[in-house]
């Protein structure tokens, strides 16, 4: 539920004298907001102009859950504000060198005016998770192929004398010696 326009009939109002100090009006209800006055971030954006009211419902882990209702929701109000976001006094550290970024389709390249250059790859971690599952399907499609009459793979896999491919270690279906391909 959204209360951007008037008629939406939502609003969020700020009163240091109530509760926590804020609550929401929906059409005739009023509810009370929980407001954490200690958190640095929350402080700064209550100085700012609310432009926006959004109400959010999720679901909870369970309908026991602290927080939510007999249907196992939470829910929360979320305010868009007027103003700067606030920033960690650890990310106001501003650097002033030059770098150059060249980014590819799989690698970004970042060479700063002095220094080493590096080369970064995009999600180098996940090749070797491709390269299995690729293996897998073709595993996969061989033993499809095999069960079909007059393809390769069937004449290969029901070969009597080996199993593999040329230049690789073959062996007899029996487990006898290995044989060579001509």
């Amino acid at each position: 539920m959204e209360g951007k326009r008037n008629d939406a009939g939502m609003r969020f109002v700020l009163d240091p004298g109530v509760g926590d100090g804020g609550f929401l009006i929906w059409n005739e209800q009023v509810i009370p907001a929980i407001i954490n006055w200690l958190d640095p971030v929350i402080l700064h954006g209550m100085g700012h102009r609310i432009t926006y009211v959004r109400l959010v419902r999720r679901k909870a882990s369970s309908p026991s859950a602290q927080g939510a209702d007999h249907d196992g929701n939470r829910y929360s109000v979320q305010l868009v504000l007027e103003g700067h976001a606030y920033v960690l006094p650890k990310h106001e550290a501003v650097g002033k060198q030059t770098i150059g970024l060249d980014i590819g389709p799989s690698t970004l390249a970042i060479v700063p005016r002095e220094g080493k250059a590096d080369l970064v790859t995009f999600c180098e971690e996940l090749a070797p998770l491709s390269l299995r599952i690729r293996a897998g399907a073709a595993r996969s499609l061989l033993g499809v192929l095999a069960g079909l009459p007059g393809t390769a793979a069937n004449n290969t896999l029901n070969h009597p004398d080996w199993l593999g491919r040329c230049g690789a270690a073959e062996a007899h279906r029996d487990g006898g010696a290995a044989t060579t391909c001509e």
